[in-house]
């Protein structure tokens, strides 16, 4: 477990290199017996190396069946693990990141349900919501009734009064106006005060991207999306949770924990729904596999709204 397919590549291409390289020297200094030998130590190695590839596939294999096991009798017990843990209590998802994943948000959603809770929306930044144009920007402003900015309007501006009007429920006068801009995405129900919110970023970065520019591009949208959110959600004491898969190609772990926010790294797993679960009832940590982690998940029990 944990030994790297490519380096097992690396090392059988590495033998017969080797060995290729003995022969072709033997054939010159030595006679055909010795080059018989040089064959029989070929063949010997290369058992010797497809035996130990054998192996390791075979124990891969059965951790990744006991792994999947353990998700299986997880999800059997969750019911158990989380029931009426957030009874009552209204949570608003809010996608930051550049993922794209419905599945990750259904289940996110099914999940709060599950424990008692109520997902009343999900709000979708666009990936042009920091680049918008003045005039983009002052007809949202108009949507928004953030008249008394003035001329002043900026992305981080509109993102602090969408996420103080989602959380009071003031936003629901002016929803339609507001997704007619086509800033944000928005589904669910708007019209009552939010308890909690679940803020999903992390970013997928594609093969062709440049790694340097895309961070640079990233830590821009957190300093106009994602921090305005927290800070105004703060501001009002609501509970944010940060998560986002296991699999990202630039995480948003370090940046939400500086913002004194719990977080959750794998969400997309069972044991990260769990924590999910427990962070939104009030066990504030850092919980998942990554190494922003402080540890895996909170200590079982049934968690109960603080």
């Amino acid at each position: 477990m944990g030994t790297d397919t490519r380096y097992l590549v690396i090392t059988i291409g590495a033998v017969f290199i080797a060995i290729a390289l003995g022969i072709l020297l033997g054939i010159g200094i030595t006679d055909q017996p010795s080059l018989d030998k040089l064959a029989s130590q070929f063949e010997k190695e290369f058992e010797e190396v497809r035996s130990e590839n054998k192996s390791l596939r075979e124990e891969r294999e059965y951790y990744d069946e006991t792994n999947r096991d353990s998700q299986r009798l997880l999800k059997i017990l969750m019911p158990s693990l989380v029931e009426r843990a957030l009874a009552g209590r209204k949570v608003a998802v809010l996608e930051t990141g550049l993922l794209d994943d419905a599945t990750l948000i259904e289940d996110i959603r099914s999940m709060v349900n599950a424990a008692g809770g109520q997902a009343v929306s999900v709000t979708r930044f666009s990936p042009d919501f920091v680049g918008m144009s003045s005039r983009s920007l002052i007809d949202l402003q108009k949507k928004l009734q953030l008249e008394d900015l003035g001329t002043e309007i900026t992305s981080r501006h509109a993102a602090e009064a969408l996420g103080r009007q989602i959380a009071t429920g003031q936003i629901a006068s002016v929803l339609r106006g507001v997704a007619r801009t086509k800033a944000v995405e928005v589904s669910g129900e708007y019209r009552f005060p939010v308890d909690a919110f679940v803020l999903v970023g992390g970013y997928e970065m594609d093969e062709a991207e440049n790694p340097d520019s895309v961070a640079e591009s990233i830590t821009a949208r957190q300093k106009t999306v994602d921090f305005p959110l927290i800070e105004s959600l703060q501001s009002l004491n609501s509970l944010v949770v940060g998560v986002e898969p296991a699999q990202v190609g630039i995480s948003y772990m370090d940046a939400y924990q500086k913002h004194g926010i719990s977080t959750v790294d794998n969400v997309d797993s069972q044991v990260g729904l769990l924590s999910l679960v427990y962070a939104l009832s009030g066990r504030a940590g850092h919980y998942g596999t990554k190494n922003s982690a402080e540890r895996l998940m909170p200590e079982l029990g049934i968690p109960r709204w603080r």
